[in-house]
């Protein structure tokens, strides 16, 4: 171990949540024998519903330590014996001894935009290690990087394009940028074959103000007056009631329509499950945006995608995924593929196939590989 590039990976918690999935499936592949990676966590939560720690034991399986943040800031004398060594005296020593824990290794990895505002801009540290995983963007919240010294120089990992990264980045005068897209293992399987009863739309996603519904329920309502007998089945966690979903769904009149289904523990086995013909998610300029859809297209079950973050300009990928800020065009690409189980069947196929070359953590995993190695070589 000791010859071994050291990794502290400073993560929110471990829900079950993309950004969570990002670093799981990273300590997952990453080459045991050259890299060990532990944990820094900023966040408790209780084990209640989704918020369950639920990448915490698999990540301790991998053979990774998780550390505390709280430890660090803990008077009660009930230290953790693992932080014990680094702690001393008030405030100020304790975070002295947490610098220097975070400088016992080669490499320190922040697993989204929060997280590095959390522990290092709060606490007004730069290490010369640092590189910051871009988990969300501008187009969810225009000042994700408020808190952000435009003028120092910053380490950003992302799935950004070019196109994409010239305008997320487009304040900041000096940064290192490492192009690393969603990666996962490659798992093709069969869904179950859609119902003859009714066709049924489907949405992966939280229920949150940063993954607006308005699009699908405004397409879901034209597809109707077109006549289609269709439904639109909403997945994901949250409370339609408390977001005010529900009332919105009673205005369209669409409230016997649309279904919410609630949380999904294992996507794979929803889709071996449920009877769904076509699926709707989300792109930014034209590109993939979410684990979901890239474990949806393992199945073959065909995607059309709206665009939260249109920049402008056509893409290969916006061919393979059809991705629309027009509400007519993306309801006739969907009415097209409801009235035709060929096509549905096509372009489930084109973009499962996509994925695999794309998306594949054992293609993608030596990126970071010598991300990393770059770094601990130069500090």
């Amino acid at each position: 171990m000791n010859n071994k590039i050291k990794i502290l990976w400073v993560i929110y918690d471990f829900v079950q949540a993309g950004g969570q999935r990002y670093a799981y499936e990273i300590a997952k592949k990453i080459n045991k024998d050259k890299f060990q990676i532990d944990f820094l966590r900023m966040n408790t939560v209780q084990e209640k519903g989704f918020d369950k720690d639920f990448y915490l034991q698999p990540t301790l399986n991998l053979g990774s330590r998780v550390f505390k943040y709280s430890d660090f800031f803990d008077y009660s004398n009930r230290f953790k014996e693992k932080v014990r060594s680094y702690l001393t005296g008030n405030r100020n020593d304790r975070l002295h001894s947490l610098i220097i824990f975070l400088e016992s290794y080669d490499v320190v990895h922040f697993n989204g935009v929060n997280v590095y505002d959390a522990l290092s801009i709060r606490n007004s540290l730069r290490l010369k290690n640092e590189v910051i995983s871009i988990l969300t963007g501008k187009f969810q919240g225009i000042d994700i990087y408020k808190k952000y010294d435009k003028n120092k120089r910053y380490s950003f990992v992302s799935g950004f394009e070019k196109r994409i990264r010239e305008c997320e980045f487009d304040e900041f005068e000096n940064i290192e940028h490492t192009y690393f897209p969603l990666s996962v293992e490659i798992d093709s399987f069969d869904r179950l074959p859609a119902s003859y009863e009714k066709q049924v739309i489907a949405v992966f996603t939280r229920i949150s103000a940063m993954k607006p519904l308005e699009p699908y329920f405004f397409g879901i309502k034209l597809l109707k007056e077109k006549g289609i007998d269709v439904e639109l089945h909403i997945y994901g966690a949250g409370d339609p009631y408390k977001s005010g979903l529900i009332r919105k769904l009673k205005y369209l009149y669409l409230e016997d329509v649309v279904k919410f289904r609630g949380h999904v523990p294992n996507l794979k086995e929803c889709l071996k499950k449920e009877p769904i013909d076509v699926v709707w998610f989300q792109s930014t300029d034209g590109q993939v945006a979410g684990y979901s859809s890239i474990e949806i297209s393992f199945s073959g079950l065909p995607q059309v995608l709206w665009d939260f973050n249109f920049l402008g300009t056509q893409q290969e990928e916006t061919e393979i995924f059809p991705s629309y800020t027009s509400i007519n065009s993306f309801v006739n690409k969907t009415e097209e593929l409801l009235k035709s189980e060929d096509k549905r069947e096509y372009l489930g196929n084109i973009q499962r196939d996509f994925v695999a070359e794309k998306y594949s953590i054992d293609k993608n995993i030596s990126i970071l590989e010598e991300l990393y190695i770059d770094i601990a070589t130069k500090n």
